[in-house]
């Protein structure tokens, strides 16, 4: 079955893991890989947060345009 789950996403070019339903409590929920870019879902108390990762310029930016190099400090300015 994982298999057959990892040709599919594959073929469509879109990747996405899901960290936070196998390890509760982790902070990164979700990425989905988009090419040049990945989108990270972190859970904040309370809620959640939505940044993405530029593999080129390797950068975590914010949903207001602001970029960190530190996953963890964009972390923290993203759940304030």
């Amino acid at each position: 079955m994982l298999n057959a789950m990892v040709i599919a996403s594959l073929a469509t070019n879109i990747f996405s893991l899901y960290p936070g339903l196998i390890r509760p409590g982790f902070e990164i929920q979700a990425v989905t890989d988009k090419g040049p870019v990945l989108e990270l879902i972190v859970a904040c108390n309370p809620g959640e947060g939505m940044m993405s990762y530029s593999k080129i310029e390797r950068l975590f930016c914010l949903p207001d345009a602001v970029c960190y190099h530190d996953l963890k400090r964009a972390m923290t300015k993203l759940c304030q």
